[in-house]
């Protein structure tokens, strides 16, 4: 039987492998992020602990409404009673009196001034709920720039992918050239094993570079609390945004850095602690207005039913003259806890500036990189195919030959680690800024 080519058959595997993959799901960046946003189980978890904090977060929490109560008791007794009278009337004895007693109250209390207090409280649970919500929008830009960077990252491994697809279509030209040479009785027997061996080599890397990317894939249903696992596609090139100026991202990290947000509603929300320790020096005014219902019933006496109600109203002032300092120390540690949110502030915008910067010479180094590997690249490219004419006129040896297939491999797989990087870099300094959110869209 006639043998099949080995070009035939390596050409036929990729269309094989590339009329499936197109049959697969197409996953973009925007829809595993709105997936995200709502599965990812460190941004649900932040978005409960938020919700507390709003739930706290009331005038009632603060003490400023009044408070309702009703209380209400019923007796029963059996008593022997001896009454004797100083009016001169007889004298009462008998046992195994019963008697009932039914006692009922509503109370309304207002505390209408104690130190401004309840002002204060509200400040604190403002400041609280703000810092809930900052920690949820935190969360949700933590865990999209890993969502961002996972999605790119399979891009990246999908890309090595054609770039060992790339590599098996030039051994398997490599391995038919050799086999040619051979059989005509120009080229070596040597030649035609090693181009076979070099074929099952490119072709055993391109294995375990498809476990990788089914590696990826799982790592980013994991972000996106993603059950389904059929497979899906992704985009197939990472675009670069335009190139990021340094000046003005710092400023921009202090208006929308949720860090740096954050740290600073942290240092308002100790400010009102200091103003709910000082209500303690001043004195606490309540309003309270009491309805009371008693009746009182005795089988034998000279008062056989006593049955009473009405409305009573007070008030109540309390003021702590002598407290041993608990108040004033209380003051104190406010204000030391006030300065120490002020210097994590302070050292949350100089740290965020800092890793802007570090982040802003990596971002422009790799750029400059994958400026260098495009050439390299092209470079790379015309020397194959000089390489590619000279074996096949046999003018250089499949030695040489293999070396230029593996300079123009290396070439693309830098260029594709570089502008992987770049993005990495670019993602990281939008977080940094604020603007992670710019990203999805």
């Amino acid at each position: 039987m006639r043998k099949i080519p080995v070009t035939l058959i390596a050409f036929g595997s990729l269309l094989l492998i590339a009329s499936w993959t197109s049959a697969q799901k197409l996953r973009t960046l925007s829809d595993v992020l709105q997936t995200g946003l709502k599965n990812n189980f460190d941004i649900r978890i932040e978005r409960n602990a938020a919700q507390i904090n709003t739930n706290n977060n009331t005038y009632g929490n603060a003490g400023f409404f009044p408070t309702l109560e009703v209380d209400g008791s019923a007796t029963g007794s059996v008593d022997h009673e001896h009454q004797v009278y100083g009016s001169g009337a007889p004298e009462f004895q008998q046992n195994n009196v019963a008697g009932s007693n039914v006692l009922a109250g509503i109370e309304l209390d207002w505390t209408v001034f104690n130190g401004f207090l309840m002002f204060a409280n509200k400040r604190n649970l403002n400041m609280l709920d703000k810092i809930g919500m900052l920690n949820f929008k935190s969360q949700v830009e933590v865990s999209s720039g890993q969502i961002i960077n996972s999605y790119y990252n399979i891009v990246l491994q999908q890309q090595q992918v054609k770039v060992y697809r790339e590599s098996i279509k030039i051994s398997a030209l490599k391995l038919d050239i050799a086999k040619t040479k051979f059989d005509v009785g120009s080229g070596s027997k040597l030649d035609y094993l090693q181009s076979k061996v070099d074929l099952n080599t490119d072709s055993a890397s391109l294995i375990n570079q498809l476990a990788l990317v089914r590696k990826a894939k799982n790592q980013l249903n994991y972000l996106i609390g993603e059950k389904d696992t059929s497979d899906y596609n992704v985009a197939d090139t990472i675009i670069l945004a335009p190139t990021v100026l340094l000046n003005g991202l710092q400023s921009l990290a202090l208006q929308q850095n949720e860090t740096i947000l954050a740290a600073d509603a942290r240092r308002q929300s100790y400010d009102a602690q200091i103003d709910i320790a000082r209500s303690g020096l001043y004195p606490t005014l309540t309003l309270s207005s009491r309805y009371n219902y008693g009746n009182d019933v005795v089988q034998a006496g000279p008062t056989l039913l006593n049955q009473y109600n009405g409305l009573n109203y007070f008030g109540t002032v309390r003021w702590n003259l002598v407290e041993g300092g608990t108040i004033r120390t209380a003051i104190k540690n406010a204000k030391v806890n006030e300065d120490i949110a002020d210097l994590i502030y302070k050292d949350s915008v100089e740290s965020i500036n800092k890793q802007i910067a570090i982040s802003y010479e990596n971002y422009a180094a790799n750029l400059n990189l994958v400026s260098l590997l495009k050439d390299n690249m092209k470079f790379a490219t015309e020397n194959l195919d000089i390489a590619t004419e000279s074996y096949r006129l046999g003018k250089i040896s499949l030695v040489d030959y293999r070396t230029a297939q593996l300079t123009y491999v290396n070439s693309v797989s830098s260029l594709v680690n570089a502008v992987y990087a770049s993005k990495n870099s670019e993602v990281n300094l939008m977080y940094l800024s604020g603007q992670i959110g710019k990203e999805a869209q």
